[in-house]
């Protein structure tokens, strides 16, 4: 009977490394420069167990650290004191994608010296100054070293974690639409991470906070500013200002001539259409029946069965946007003429009022 054993053997005692021994100021810190990838725990010779050690004085520093399978590597670095590190600290302004996030030094010199130079450390960019500022183009975790130095040569380091928020990206529909019809504006915007929290639009010289939705008409064409801004429950926010055009539309109308005693009468399509704007459909409708008739105007015959006729028209011009309008036109009877004549004696003023009458009308 035979078996196959594989041994992999840890070299974590050999992997880890503190660099050559150095110059340092106090309060400056030290770290493993290679293996702390693969270290779990840290003892220092001061018992203190974080990854970077503390200089407080001339001496060597020891560490013991140990892997995920328990092994330890032990190292030592001599460091001799030069001077004092200034006291690093710096505060951010800001948290939202694209926006200018901004770095102010509140750094302190723990001696005589005089801080007199800031480098600041974002990513692969490097910053100068003692306040500075930056924009994130993308979300997501970050951070930020300041690195100052006294005129002692003592240098100072402080590192930030910074987690950058999304903005809304906004987007919206539609973007054409016609003249004195009703429009619907529909919100279309996401986000990555979170809530879209508050919407604002500004639609047709209009406010109106807090809605997916929107409703207008336009009654001037033309190109027209749309604009609408989300913010995100982080109080990340972005706006978009969309042209929209409003295409010319033309306004239905119906003209008839006189309806009497049941008499032929003509209708008319009395529109209102753009001069640059064309006519390219015209359907007419009487008491809900079609008339397959396109034309302008006609001769209406009426029907002996009603009392009045129900006009529809619909136009709809050469860019697509259409119009209609019902008009009630009533069978009107020929009035009944008729005079009062109040007389009087020969040199006296006579009156005559007209007592005529109608059906129906005026």
């Amino acid at each position: 009977v035979s078996d196959t054993v594989h041994i992999n053997i840890d070299d974590f005692d050999k992997s880890i490394d503190l660099g050559n021994d150095t110059v340092l100021c106090n309060y400056n810190e030290i770290m493993l420069k290679n293996g702390g990838e693969r270290a779990t725990s840290y003892l220092w010779n001061d018992g203190t167990t974080g990854k970077a050690a503390t200089i407080q004085n001339t001496g060597t520093y020891y560490l013991t650290a140990t892997d995920k399978y328990t092994c330890q590597a032990v190292d030592s670095i001599s460091i001799q004191v030069a001077g004092i590190a200034p006291d690093t600290k710096f505060t951010i302004t800001g948290h939202c994608q694209n926006d200018s996030i901004l770095f102010a030094d509140n750094s302190v010199s723990r001696d005589a010296s005089v801080i007199d130079s800031w480098i600041w450390i974002v990513g692969q960019d490097t910053l100068k100054g003692k306040q500075s500022g930056f924009r994130f183009a993308k979300p997501g975790n970050n951070y930020v070293t300041l690195k100052v130095s006294t005129n002692g040569a003592c240098d100072g380091e402080k590192t930030l974690p910074l987690y950058i928020d999304p903005k809304p990206s906004i987007a919206f529909i539609p973007k054409t639409f016609c003249q004195f019809a009703p429009v619907e504006f529909i919100n279309k915007s996401t986000i990555s991470s979170g809530k879209i929290a508050h919407l604002s639009w500004l639609v047709n010289d209009l406010v109106v906070n807090d809605k997916d939705t929107v409703h207008t008409i336009f009654t001037t064409q033309g190109m027209k500013n749309t604009i609408l801004t989300a913010i995100s429950d982080k109080q990340c926010s972005d706006s978009l200002v969309q042209i929209t055009e409003v295409k010319s539309s033309p306004k239905a109308v119906i003209s008839a001539s006189a309806t009497c005693s049941m008499g032929d009468y003509y209708i008319f399509d009395k529109s209102v259409v753009p001069s640059t704007n064309g006519i390219m459909e015209r359907r007419w409708t009487i008491n809900s029946f079609p008339t397959g008739n396109g034309s302008e105007y006609f001769l209406r015959k009426p029907d002996t069965t009603e009392q009045a006729d129900i006009i529809k028209l619909f136009i709809r011009s050469v860019n697509g946007c259409f119009d209609t309008v019902t008009k009630t036109i009533p069978y009107s009877d020929f009035p009944d003429a008729k005079i009062e004549i109040r007389s009087g004696c020969v040199g006296d003023t006579a009156y005559f009022t007209d007592k005529s009458t109608v059906k129906n009308g005026s």
